[in-house]
């Protein structure tokens, strides 16, 4: 889900802006659903994410 190949090459802590993960995590936001990791700050830090992702209630989803 987050950046593989060439940008995980990148060694960064961050999730690029044009990742499709940055665009879920914002969707999930904005929806109520996932916490927001770092809030006013972007990009996210791939940690903080992948955090914020695991503390999703998956059987709210189901709904």
């Amino acid at each position: 889900m987050l950046a593989t190949g060439d940008l995980l090459a990148q060694g960064s802590p961050f999730v690029p802006i044009n990742d499709p993960a940055t665009a879920l995590a914002e969707h999930l936001i904005a929806r109520g659903v996932m916490a927001d990791p770092s809030p006013l700050t972007r990009p996210f830090d791939r940690g903080a994410l992948v955090r914020a992702l695991q503390a999703v209630d998956t059987t709210a989803l189901s709904g």
